[in-house]
């Protein structure tokens, strides 16, 4: 949670209820990081798990939103440079830089000071090889792919116009084959969007949580 911009999150938080939390192993929760998908799904949405959870459970999930996240290689689908995720995943035990993070997220995360709070450095090491083995097992399944069209929840996928993680022609592949969804991508951005525009993508987010 140290690397999020606390102002998204406080303006959601005055019409709506959030629940944020470090999963096992990462920032301040203790255990291992899971190195499956499957084993997160208890514990952890993230971005993949938000593809699985309303397509395998989809009377637990109302509407669901997208951001900066892809579905599993398929037609269409463009792969990040090989630089770029290891910039991401650090080398060996060495985080990524700040001046590779102001790359991938938005420079503000390096700002954010609170008196007493101890901040977590960004996963490496066993942890970041076990995601990355998550990653990679359902990106290279071709049924992930296919059944993006079995969600039917409502749908909200954004980005930002240069996502190098996700690269942004990425989003186009859930908002055609997800057969309620629609698509917004911010100008001058990346990975980060939604912290580098908070007060227009809280409203964004808004109203489509608000339309029925």
């Amino acid at each position: 949670m140290d690397a999020l911009d606390p102002l998204l999150f406080n303006i959601i938080a005055k019409s709506r209820e959030v629940i944020l939390y470090d999963s096992f192993g990462i920032g301040h929760s203790e255990g291992a990081v899971p190195d499956s998908t499957t084993a997160m799904a208890s514990i952890a949405a993230n971005s993949l798990l938000s593809l699985e959870s309303p397509r395998d459970y989809p009377q637990l999930v109302h509407k669901l939103v997208l951001a900066g996240t892809q579905s599993a290689i398929g037609d269409g689908v463009v792969l990040p440079p090989r630089d770029m995720l290891e910039s991401a995943a650090g080398s060996n035990d060495i985080p990524p830089t700040e001046q590779e993070m102001h790359g991938l997220f938005f420079y503000q995360i390096h700002e954010r000071q609170v008196d007493g709070e101890e901040r977590k450095e960004f996963l490496v090491g066993q942890g970041a090889g076990a995601q990355l083995k998550a990653i990679f097992a359902f990106t290279v399944d071709l049924n992930n792919f296919d059944r993006l069209k079995d969600i039917k929840a409502p749908t909200l996928v954004t980005n930002g116009h240069t996502d190098v993680m996700s690269p942004t022609p990425n989003s186009v592949n859930p908002q055609q084959k997800i057969s309620n969804a629609q698509l917004i991508i911010y100008p001058d951005s990346g990975h980060g969007h939604l912290f580098q525009y908070p007060e227009i993508y809280a409203q964004h987010l808004e109203l489509f949580l608000n339309d029925l």
